[in-house]
C-alpha cells in the first residue's frame, strides 16, 4: 500500500501561499528543501549501514513496505517502533531551521499528532511480526508490536487500541492484523485475544 505523500510531497497541501513569493524567495525555499533532503539521504545511508553492521536484526523485514506503507508526514525509526512527525524530525536534524523560521506550528505534537494515523503503523508492524514469526525470529518484531499497543493504551486506553485495531481490519482486512491480539494481551491488565 502506498500513501499519497510517498509519491507526491505536495499531496493534501494548499500551495497557493507560494504565489506572492518572488523568484529569489522561491530559490531560498528550494535550496532549504534540497539541502534538508540531501542531508536526510546522507544520514539515512550512514545510519542504515551502521545498523546493518551492528544490529541487523532490528531492521524491518520488508523495507519496501516500511518506506511506502506510511505517510511521509510521519517519520518512523527504522530500528524501533518510535514514530515522530516529519516536522519534528526535520527540526531535530536541522536545529538552526526553527531559529530562522520560528517553530513549525505543528511541531511538538508528540509521537502521534492529530494528523497522524496509527493504522498504517499497526498494519506495518503486524505484517513484520507475521513475517518474522514464519521465519522463527519474531522476538524483536513482537517487542515493536507490543510497544505500539502500549503507546496506544497510554494515549487512550483499551478503547484507543480497539479502535485502531478495528479500523485496520476495516481498511486492510483481518489478515493484515493477524496475531496482534495475543501480542497485546494483558496490556493495561486487560485481555484482548
Amino acid at each position: 500500500m502506498t500513501t499519497p505523500t510517498n509519491t507526491d510531497i505536495t499531496a493534501g497541501l494548499d500551495l497557493n501561499g507560494f504565489e506572492p513569493l518572488t523568484p529569489a524567495q522561491l530559490r531560498v525555499v528550494y535550496t532549504l528543501m534540497a539541502r534538508a533532503a540531501e542531508r536526510s539521504y546522507r544520514r539515512g545511508v550512514q545510519q542504515g549501514a551502521h545498523i546493518q553492521k551492528t544490529r541487523p536484526h532490528t531492521l524491518p523485514s520488508d523495507l519496501h513496505r516500511w518506506r511506502y506503507g506510511m505517510s511521509t508526514d510521519a517519520s518512523p525509526w527504522v530500528d524501533s517502533n518510535r514514530v515522530e512527525t516529519a516536522i519534528e524530525r526535520l527540526e531535530t536534524e536541522n536545529r538552526r531551521l526553527p531559529h530562522v523560521l520560528g517553530p513549525a506550528p505543528t511541531s511538538g505534537g508528540g509521537v502521534m499528532p492529530d494528523f497522524y494515523d496509527p493504522v498504517p503503523v499497526l498494519v506495518h508492524l503486524a505484517r513484520e511480526y507475521q513475517s518474522a514469526a514464519e521465519n522463527g525470529v519474531e522476538a524483536e518484531a513482537w517487542q515493536r508490536l507490543r510497544a505500539l499497543g502500549i503507546e496506544l493504551h497510554t494515549i487512550g486506553g483499551s478503547t484507543k487500541m480497539i479502535d485502531v485495531y478495528d479500523d485496520a481490519i476495516d481498511q486492510h482486512g483481518h489478515d493484515a492484523v493477524r496475531g496482534v491480539l495475543p501480542v497485546w494481551d494483558t496490556i493495561g491488565g486487560e485481555y484482548f485475544s
